[in-house]
């Protein structure tokens, strides 16, 4: 299930407050409805005070809510949690403040610090209820490590195949050698084109969505070659390109995504593993299969992308995602987040 209305974005910002010239400051004024912590007139240095203050901007909010910390921020986050008031849908935290170790000159000291509260920090995981709404995302379902490593691997050795076997297959459908060339050269600048698209407009959508269209791709230039023959040589390398293109930026997002950033190195690693072997079988498996069937082979590699785009389909996409953007160009608010409901 999901939630009925868009979270609100809550800026904290650190000990200097409000900066004019600053990534909060700037975005807080593009995303609309968000709301800033707002800065001290007294006790500025009080990390209670500070509390405080995050507490009644938390409860002024009706609704979910998305933290988006900075340095010292970051730290009144920390020390709020361990007696939260109020659930959080999830929460960017940038750039946590050190302060156990000497700051630089026209900052607190290490004394001061300590005598308002600062230190020790918490270091304690973050109570589950203090990240947890209820009902504001679909769990993911059962096997989702084994789902995406399908996913990636049978996506994965599609590109395996075409980079071996695309002119050849192209021959065969009666294109010429050099018009079966001209059409597979056009595969690398088609994944240029998708990747840029996919960080213009695409940017603004779940990264699910982006795998989901990745994969379907591949199966539209097929049919496309399927009907028409060799004149569309070109057209199915540019849908490949193009879903290959988007597919190479799903492996990282979609993880980050499902999981969130916790063993997120672990997890790409484990599902890279399968998608590396598949690739690497794919030029003799799919030559063995070319020799075969002929040009029906195109039908192995579009059914493989389909069950794909099926097994993707499984998890659920949110339906309100409060965008983080563009200051953050690369970084959607499913990609940044560092706390979630999951």
């Amino acid at each position: 299930m999901t939630t009925s209305s868009p979270a609100t974005v809550l800026f904290v910002p650190g000990l200097r407050d409000h900066v004019e010239d600053h990534w909060q400051t700037h975005l807080a004024r593009e995303i609309a409805g968000s709301k800033t912590v707002p800065p001290l007139i007294k006790d500025r240095l009080s990390l209670r005070a500070r509390v405080e203050v995050l507490d009644e901007a938390l409860q002024a909010i009706a609704g979910d809510v998305i933290l988006a910390a900075h340095s010292a921020g970051v730290l009144m986050i920390a020390h709020w949690a361990q007696n939260p008031t109020r659930a959080i849908r999830a929460a960017l935290l940038a750039t946590p403040a050190d302060i156990e170790t000497p700051l630089p000159e026209g900052y607190p000291t290490f004394q001061e610090l300590t005598q308002n509260g600062w230190l020790p920090i918490p270091r304690a995981p973050l109570p589950e209820h203090a990240a947890e709404s209820e009902g504001s995302v679909t769990p993911s379902p059962r096997g989702t490590m084994a789902i995406l490593a399908f996913v990636f691997a049978a996506t994965w050795f599609v590109a395996g195949a075409m980079a071996a076997h695309m002119p050849r297959l192209l021959e065969i459908a009666g294109a010429s050698s050099t018009a079966a060339i001209a059409a597979a050269a056009l595969v690398g600048p088609a994944q240029v084109a998708a990747r840029l698209v996919e960080f213009g407009a695409l940017r603004w959508v779940h990264p699910l969505v982006s795998a989901r269209i990745a994969a379907t791709l591949h199966p539209l230039g097929a049919a496309l070659f399927a009907i028409i023959g060799a004149p569309a040589a070109a057209a199915f390398a540019v849908f490949y390109g193009a879903g290959n293109g988007l597919l190479t930026i799903a492996r990282g997002t979609v993880p980050l995504a499902v999981f969130g950033p916790l063993g997120y190195g672990e997890r790409t690693g484990l599902l890279g593993a399968p998608a590396r072997a598949a690739q690497a079988c794919a030029p003799l498996l799919f030559g063995l299969l070319l020799d075969a069937m002929g040009l029906w082979v195109i039908a192995v590699s579009a059914a493989l992308c389909l069950a794909a785009l099926a097994s993707i389909s499984a998890f659920s996409v949110p339906s309100t995602v409060t965008m983080i953007s563009p200051f953050l160009p690369r970084f959607r608010n499913r990609s940044i987040v560092l706390a979630d409901t999951r």
